[in-house]
């Protein structure tokens, strides 16, 4: 069930989900979905749901040419600063210094396997 619930969030990384939205896809009351979501993966159903935006985020950012709006936007955030707020809250590191940071990793494995 909760990898249902998941899936679900997965399919709707793109635009806004809420609990209530959540709640009437799976005809669950809020306060049982709370309980069985957190008892199952010891997070919260929404904060969940940011960590898949954000690995998403990091996916686009790590795999596209995509700006950072337009990642953000793919990702339902309603502006570029919000999004990179939202991404340095989850990761520790803005969208700029995680792209950097991947650059860096990359550069050092071809240096690696060319050396």
């Amino acid at each position: 069930m909760v990898n249902d619930i998941i899936q679900f969030m997965s399919d709707n990384l793109h635009g806004h989900l809420c609990l209530d939205d959540i709640c009437r896809a799976f005809f669950f009351s809020k306060t049982y979905l709370k309980t069985i979501f957190k008892k199952e993966t010891g997070y919260t159903v929404m904060n969940f749901f940011k960590m898949l935006k954000m690995e998403e985020a990091k996916k686009c950012i790590r795999e596209s040419n995509d700006t950072f709006t337009q990642i953000a936007q793919k990702l339902g955030f309603d502006s570029v600063h919000y999004f990179s707020n939202s991404f340095k809250k989850q990761t520790g590191l803005s969208p700029t210094e995680y792209a950097r940071s991947i650059q860096a990793l990359e550069a050092k494995m071809r240096e690696d396997s060319e050396g």
